[in-house]
């Protein structure tokens, strides 16, 4: 990690299916400091490493004071469903496939109204700073 921050040039970082996991978040909190930091990242993939809840979030945080990064993988993460709407709505994400995240609930949702609820927080209009 401390070898990303010393190369001033990367832009693309994947580092999915790995192993991150740590009792002292150390991962998590050495990604933070490059997404805010550094001078030219723009899209990093940590898809699947192992990361608990707290660790997304603080790295989702981070999103907002970056000034280059445009996209930030996080899937197969422990990441609840309405902890990722949170998430997507504090950062204003674009979703994008309008559906999916909803399909995936089948019977959670009970109704129409519930249905719009999960649409507004999701959406980019429910946010102000």
């Amino acid at each position: 990690m401390d070898a990303l921050n010393r190369n001033s040039t990367i832009q693309f970082f994947n580092f999915a299916s790995n192993d991150m996991t740590s009792t002292t978040y150390e991962f998590s909190i050495k990604l933070a400091a490059l997404i805010t930091r550094h001078p030219k990242i723009m899209h990093i993939d940590i898809s699947s490493v192992g990361l608990k809840r707290e660790e997304v979030l603080f790295m989702g945080l981070a999103l907002y004071m970056s000034k280059t990064m445009l996209g930030l993988h996080l899937t197969g993460n422990t990441l609840l469903y309405y902890d990722r709407i949170f998430l997507r709505t504090l950062t204003c994400a674009r979703v994008a496939y309008k559906f999916k995240n909803t399909a995936q609930l089948g019977d959670k949702i009970k109704n129409n109204k519930e249905f719009v609820s999960v649409m507004q927080l999701a959406s980019k209009a429910n946010y102000s700073p």
